[in-house]
């Protein structure tokens, strides 16, 4: 208590300006979280949308990957044919 006296005593004629101060500093300080909460939620946008473009490029990726592989497995097929298909015209050959 024997230090409020003085303090108010030294303040009395200064209480306006000061709570015009405060208020002014509390208007800046709301406006300075405001900005942050938006660039956090820039930020949170922004690793949004390459999150789902690398999942896109991830999907495109595999697809083009199934592909030759599907396209692979069609020429072994064909490979394995061709192969029967010679060796019954060589059986065919032997017989005659």
């Amino acid at each position: 208590m024997n230090m409020i006296r003085p303090l108010n005593n030294l303040l009395k004629n200064k209480r306006i300006p000061l709570l015009i101060i405060l208020n002014l500093c509390l208007i800046v300080f709301i406006y300075l979280a405001i900005s942050i909460i938006n660039e956090n939620k820039v930020a949170f946008d922004i690793y949004e949308a390459k999150r789902e473009a690398s999942e896109r490029a991830g999907r495109i990726l595999r697809a083009e990957r199934a592909d030759v592989e599907q396209k692979r497995k069609e020429e072994e097929r064909k490979l394995e044919e061709r192969k029967l298909e010679e060796q019954k015209s060589n059986n065919e050959e032997k017989i005659q």
